[in-house]
């Protein structure tokens, strides 16, 4: 139009790219953090500790002091995940304005409106803020998936009406008599394992074909007394007794043993221990040609439980200046994971579990939640005919572990010629 100066109006967006939100989120963490700092040195009975500063302002002492422990801290993320939320940052600020005055407490008021801003805007809300810094600070991690895995496991408990105070895996790989490949034993156990509804059927163990197994029908085989192929692999010897019922589910090639009965309650728990080995299963060397492989042993979770304790013990001389990794997957929709697929990487978790390396010798195998593993390993040993003296040991413990997850140590096997 005439007379009408053409124009247009632009918005900039802030950049979304994660080193910028974590530089905005930190900034501003930083700026929240000195001036509740502020108004805390402004308060004389702050001195003498979260007591008496929660009497002086009458505030909750645990109010108080998370106040006191998050302002002390030097890194601003860290301060802002031990300072109460918005809520609790009000409660507080109109205590101390009832001493300081509205000046007092006035740089502190902008300071939390700012980060409540940005942590709305830029990460979507309080939430949202604890599982970044979880990400930021390595060491904030743990707490972060304790918390979360605690929760998962309450809500699934629920659900599955089930629950197992401890899971026990134990991988133990050794050469197979051709020394080109290498039979797995694995026992595991389900301590503590209860209903928390009457008449729920129980899932105990599924047999058939394993990922990453050249050959699906590769043979799997009891390491108990029974003589029934049918019959659950079970270590009698370990478990509780008397046994519950169980019955068989078969399809195809895969077998579903569940635990049937009606057993119910605190004084139904149970200890379940099972034991199969698998042969030649696992190369001991990288191909002479093709893509590098990598061998892993996984263990996945059945039923709810506080405590997964994983264990892989391999013969001295498979592996050698291999340094194992902790690979999490997930696995509710395809199912387990081999770590030779690459499709599968989109998959994998980021978990702050890792591995420790136990040592050399049935000494280092002890666990403290099962107090016969080693002489569990030992019975194991003397049945395949193998030397429980030259296995060394690697574990993963992980508090409230997922359901929907398979953990794998895995392994990347020398060439022959590096392993000669």
């Amino acid at each position: 139009m005439v007379g009408r100066t053409a124009h247009t109006d632009t918005h900039t967006v802030p950049d979304s790219s994660a080193e910028s939100v974590s530089r905005r989120v930190r900034q501003s963490a930083g700026r929240l953090r000195d001036a509740i700092r502020s108004v805390v040195d402004q308060i004389p009975s702050a001195v003498a500790g979260p007591q008496a500063l929660a009497r002086d302002l009458r505030i909750h002492k645990s109010l108080a002091s998370r106040l006191l422990s998050a302002v002390r801290l030097d890194d601003p993320l860290a301060a802002v995940r031990h300072l109460p939320r918005s809520e609790g940052l009000g409660i507080f600020l109109r205590a101390a304005e009832s001493s300081l005055g509205k000046e007092g407490v006035g740089t502190a008021r902008m300071a939390v409106g700012e980060f409540q801003t940005i942590v709305k805007t830029d990460l979507g809300g309080w939430d949202m803020l604890d599982m970044a810094i979880s990400s930021w600070l390595p060491e904030a991690r743990v707490k972060a998936e304790l918390v979360s895995g605690r929760q998962v496991y309450s809500g699934l408990c629920s659900m599955f009406g089930v629950t197992a105070a401890v899971q026990l895996a134990t991988a133990v790989l050794h050469p197979d008599a051709a020394g080109q490949n290498c039979d797995v034993a694995i026992v595991g156990g389900s301590l503590g394992l209860r209903r928390l509804r009457p008449g729920k059927e129980v899932p105990i163990e599924s047999l058939g074909p394993r990922p990453g197994e050249p050959d699906p029908s590769s043979s799997v085989e009891s390491l108990s007394d029974a003589q029934n192929p049918d019959d659950l692999p079970l270590l009698k010897p370990f478990c509780s007794s008397p046994l519950p019922p169980f019955r068989v589910i078969t399809t195809g090639h895969l077998r579903d043993f569940v635990m049937s009965g009606d057993g119910f309650g605190v004084r139904s728990a149970v200890d379940l221990c099972l034991g199969i080995v698998s042969r030649s299963v696992r190369p001991l060397y990288q191909p002479e040609s093709g893509p590098r492989i990598r061998v892993a042993a996984s263990a996945t979770i059945s039923v709810p439980v506080k405590k997964l304790v994983f264990n892989v013990l391999l013969d001295d001389d498979m592996y050698r200046g291999c340094e194992p990794e902790l690979i999490l997957y997930r696995t509710h929709e395809r199912g387990p994971a081999s770590p030779n697929d690459p499709g599968r990487d989109i998959d994998r978790m980021e978990s702050a579990a890792s591995i420790q390396y136990l040592g050399r010798g049935p000494h280092c195998f002890h666990v403290t939640e099962f107090a016969r593993h080693v002489e569990l390993v030992q019975y194991v040993c003397d049945r395949m005919g193998w030397d429980i003296n030259r296995l060394r040991g690697y574990r993963c413990r992980v508090q409230y572990p997922f359901p929907i997850a398979q953990y794998s140590i895995v392994f990347e096997p020398p060439s022959r010629e590096t392993n000669a």
